[in-house]
């Protein structure tokens, strides 16, 4: 009788060791699991961060390229105003300056 409790006892010990190497497997697959999973979320986040960096540098750019645009457009608009302004007093001194030799040419 003792025997045989020592037999479930050793039985019982065996199947308690089972259970616990079973968990200690599955701990293990889940540990890696969560391993895996942590690892996957840093790059899909270090690969969604450079695509927005990415975005965010090229919309910069094209902002940086439109004002300069503009600057140059209203560069070259205030340079046309100018020569007009210099071409049309210009005409005008010119002008004057042939009235005024015509009227003393003629007057004398």
């Amino acid at each position: 009788m003792v025997m045989k409790e020592i037999e479930k006892i050793k039985e019982a010990e065996n199947k308690a060791e089972e259970i616990v190497k079973k968990a200690e497997e599955e701990g293990q697959k889940i540990k890696n699991s969560i391993e895996e999973k942590v690892k996957n979320y840093r790059e899909e986040k270090e690969d969604f961060l450079k695509e927005k960096m990415e975005k965010y540098r090229t919309e910069k750019e094209k902002e940086k390229e439109k004002k300069l645009k503009e600057i140059q457009e209203k560069i070259e608009k205030q340079k046309r105003e100018i020569k007009n302004s210099v071409e049309n007093k210009i005409k005008k001194v010119i002008e004057s300056v042939w009235t005024s030799f015509k009227e003393e040419i003629f007057k004398h």
